[in-house]
């Protein structure tokens, strides 16, 4: 099994956050950010948006929660999804605050 600690070193493929569970201390770690972008053709109208994302292993945030929080590069979000994927990963959905 590959080591899931050489996709989170900081600069690669990583970017450092800070987690803000409810009732808990701050914690700081690297997740992998993605802010994918897409567009939908809606007839006459289209539709962009972008998809705020990062996955993160499971050890770091065995208790996460709909409504933790994150920063990331200054900026605060909340979780919105959870989404374990089986293999010690998992991505969560974030919204802007």
């Amino acid at each position: 099994m590959e080591d899931l600690n050489d996709f989170f070193d900081e600069g690669d493929f990583a970017v450092m956050a800070t987690y803000i569970a409810k009732g808990q201390s701050p914690d700081s770690f690297t997740v992998l950010f993605d802010k994918d972008y897409f567009e939908s053709d809606q007839g006459q109208a289209g539709i962009s948006s972008a998809q705020i994302s990062i996955d993160v292993q499971d050890i770091k945030i065995p208790k996460i929660r709909q409504d933790d929080q994150f920063e990331i590069e200054d900026i605060s979000y909340i979780v919105r999804g959870i989404q374990p994927d089986g293999t010690g990963l998992t991505t969560l959905i974030l919204e802007k605050i």
